[in-house]
């Protein structure tokens, strides 16, 4: 580390080198460190949000009108994204944080339950289901459904649903979003399942709770 030389003694040519680095280093864990608490502190910077299709169309206004009012100097990018592109991109760094309906299964990814949310069945007005005030998952067995596709966490929790209690539906649409499949909802004798947030401000469809 250290040459003498008569009563001097001095820093060696690679010690040199290795005192700029850590200086450097230090200098950046400084800079992090500011960074980290002045985030920590809602003082200024940005968040990365992917956030699954029905929780971008339900939630999301009203939770980043009100954290905008709240922390006007944090900026938000949010992008609507499928769980599995949530998680690997998280996994990769180019999220901080990713909102869905299932727990997590990429590896480095973990999860924390923020709110539970009930699947329903979701027809329209004029179907012969609409006043039932609950209906049996095991009515749903063959019956023709219109559903997103399973590339969806809500298709996939249903799939679930439906494997766990024995009963086979008939797939006879699939779609990619939950607008398209409730107005097709309206226009067709055909049941959809999705989680029970999509019924806010729908007047003219019906929702069962499947039990």
């Amino acid at each position: 580390m250290f040459d003498r030389i008569g009563r001097r003694i001095r820093l060696t040519v690679a010690s040199e080198i290795l005192v700029a680095h850590a200086r450097s280093a230090l200098q950046e864990l400084n800079e992090a460190q500011v960074a980290i608490d002045e985030l920590n502190g809602l003082q200024r910077g940005g968040l990365r949000i992917g956030v699954v299709q029905t929780v971008n169309a339900y939630l999301m206004p009203d939770l980043v009108a009100a954290f905008t009012n709240a922390y006007p100097a944090i900026s938000l990018q949010i992008e609507e994204l499928a769980t599995r592109d949530i998680e690997q991109r998280l996994a990769d760094g180019d999220l901080q944080i990713g909102i869905g309906f299932v727990p997590p299964e990429t590896a480095g990814v973990t999860g924390e339950g923020l709110f539970s949310e009930e699947l329903v069945v979701v027809v329209s007005g004029q179907h012969p289901w609409a006043d039932l005030p609950q209906l049996p998952v095991q009515s749903l067995h063959q019956q023709p459904l219109i559903l997103l596709s399973s590339t969806f966490c809500t298709r996939r929790l249903w799939n679930r649903c439906a494997h766990i209690t024995g009963i086979q539906p008939r797939v006879q649409i699939e779609m990619n979003t939950i607008g398209s499949i409730l107005a097709a909802v309206r226009q067709l004798a055909l049941a959809t399942v999705l989680p029970a947030m999509v019924l806010n401000g729908q007047p003219d469809l019906g929702g069962n709770i499947q039990s």
